[in-house]
């Protein structure tokens, strides 16, 4: 079973901002820094979030490959960084803090809320509110489902689960956009 570890890269000591659904303390362990080195062997640099791995050896000559995940390929672009960042062959050096995974779904909680409407009609959303979002990718990586349950104790009677779905097309770009909230 491959063993995924996701951390939240600084490269170069470059500060990257995660969107505010994306809640640093719930789904990562702030007290810990991760650190490894080693060789990309693999790199999809598209949204929702860019993905590498690296392969790594230990003084032993033991070698692990790690998942690691950044911030999305738009927050990137939007600070400069395009995809010639990183390449497959490149020995790189990264830190971060462990994240979640359940088998190949990337877990996201959210809590602490400060949004007063849950969507764009109006619907009320209190700081109870939790978010629980999975992002599973296809086994080919040419689809990513995506689930949001919102449990909101104050306004919701029960839990509301949301799901869609993204499909990649290699031949597509995605193009910036200002995203205004």
């Amino acid at each position: 079973m491959r063993k995924a570890i996701s951390v939240m890269v600084l490269i170069f000591s470059h500060p990257l901002t995660l969107p505010a659904h994306h809640s640093v303390s719930a789904n990562f362990d702030t007290s810990t820094v991760v650190e490894a080195s080693g060789v990309v062997t693999e790199l999809s640099w598209r949204n929702p979030h860019v993905r590498f791995q690296l392969t790594e050896q230990d003084a032993d000559g033991t070698t692990r490959a790690l998942t690691i995940e950044m911030t999305s390929l738009t927050n990137l672009r939007r600070s400069g960084l395009s995809g010639q960042l990183l390449e497959v062959g490149d020995s790189i050096r990264v830190a971060g803090m462990p994240g979640r995974w359940d088998g190949d779904s990337l877990v996201v909680r959210t809590t602490r809320l400060n949004w007063a409407h849950f969507d764009v009609v109006g619907v009320p959303q209190s700081e109870d509110s939790e978010l629980l979002e999975r992002f599973t990718p296809s086994e080919d990586g040419s689809r990513l489902d995506y689930e949001l349950t919102v449990t909101d104790p104050v306004n919701f009677t029960e839990p509301v689960t949301l799901g869609k779905f993204w499909v990649w097309y290699p031949e597509m770009t995605v193009e910036p956009f200002e995203c205004r909230v």
